[in-house]
C-alpha cells in the first residue's frame, strides 16, 4: 500500500474542515492564534512563509508586527477576528515578562 501525498495544489482551500481542528475561542496568545489552523503547514502557506518561520513563531509565541495585516486578512477569510489592538496586547503581554527579568 501506497501511502497518498498532499501537495499545497492538491489542498482545498475554500474547505474550512481542513483548515481547522478547533474553532473555540483562542485568542489569548499568538499560539492559540495559530491553533485555529489544522496545522502549522497550512497556516504557513495562507501566510506566504515558510514553514520553519511559522514554527518558530510558535516557539517564541509571536509573531512579528509586520505579519499582522497579512495575519487579519487570513484569518477574517476564516472567519476569525483579529484586531491590531488584540495582537498589540498579545505581543505587549509577551514582552513583559522578558522586561521583568532583566531587571534583575
Amino acid at each position: 500500500m501506497q501511502a497518498e501525498v498532499m501537495l499545497a495544489s492538491d489542498f482545498n482551500w475554500t474547505d474550512k474542515r481542513t483548515m481547522t481542528h478547533d474553532r473555540t475561542p483562542h485568542l489569548n496568545s499568538f499560539k492559540g492564534i495559530l491553533a485555529h489552523w489544522a496545522t502549522l503547514w497550512i497556516f504557513a502557506e495562507q501566510m506566504g512563509v515558510p514553514l520553519s518561520t511559522v514554527k518558530n513563531w510558535s516557539t517564541e509565541n509571536s509573531i512579528p508586527p509586520t505579519r499582522w495585516d497579512k495575519l487579519i486578512e487570513v484569518a477574517a477569510a476564516w472567519g476569525i477576528e483579529l484586531s491590531l489592538p488584540l495582537l498589540n496586547r498579545l505581543y505587549l503581554e509577551r514582552q513583559e515578562p522578558r522586561a521583568r527579568i532583566s531587571r534583575k
